[in-house]
């Protein structure tokens, strides 16, 4: 083999190989960004309950008969942190999800009394869009009284250490003032009590009558 040969072969080894390295980063940058653009794309989506046809085919559910229907019986927004126990609040009381087609859950509970709605975590989580297309949604759709109250699920072990949580509950209710003109009870549910030590055995000595009932105490004071 000529110098000349084997210095053709050289170049063309280090062609390929420089090829093959450009081409590993530009798959390993490409799968790198891969996720954030996934991550960028979802976060843009609109939440399930929120979307208008959700949230119109859950309204259809629960008031078939007419419009007015409605505002017969109190409807209730049930808000806090994700995994505070929300759901399963609601269930305890009795009401029992509505489910929309395809199997979607439209974030509404009902129930004899009444009929409530879970805030989703992003909208709790957020000042802007999603939240504000709630109450869209809630004055376009419920214009002549939105809500009657508001149940804040907070759990126990955040108690003593989130202030943030206490602040967007201020802002939340604020907006609730000033968009949709309401000022509404507040009624705040301590969850996973269970955690705490005794409590446990306390409950256990209740009345059966009395395991069922609300346990608190209402300040009288405007908001």
């Amino acid at each position: 083999m000529g110098p000349t040969l084997a210095q053709g072969l050289l170049l063309v080894l280090l062609v390929l190989l420089a090829v093959l390295v450009l081409g590993g980063l530009w798959l390993w940058r490409r799968r790198r960004a891969a996720p954030a653009a996934t991550s960028t794309t979802s976060a843009t989506q609109p939440v399930a309950p929120l979307k208008r046809t959700v949230f119109d085919a859950a309204l259809r559910a629960l008031y078939p008969r007419d419009a007015d229907y409605r505002y017969e019986r109190p409807c209730v927004l049930v808000c806090g942190p994700a995994g505070g126990g929300k759901s399963e609040l609601l269930r305890g009381a009795g009401l029992e999800p509505v489910v929309v087609a395809g199997g979607i859950d439209s974030g509404w509970w009902r129930g004899t009394e009444g009929c409530a709605f879970e805030l989703p975590a992003a909208a709790w989580a957020a000042d802007g869009a999603p939240w504000t297309d709630f109450l869209r949604l809630l004055d376009r759709r419920r214009g002549l009284r939105a809500l009657d109250a508001v149940v804040w699920v907070m759990p126990l072990a955040a108690l003593d250490r989130d202030s943030a949580d206490g602040d967007r509950m201020y802002r939340k209710l604020d907006d609730i003032q000033q968009r949709l003109g309401l000022a509404l009870p507040v009624y705040v549910a301590v969850s996973g009590c269970d955690g705490c030590e005794g409590f446990g055995q306390w409950a256990a000595r209740l009345p059966a009558a009395l395991r069922g009932q609300s346990l608190g105490w209402a300040n009288p004071a405007a908001l």
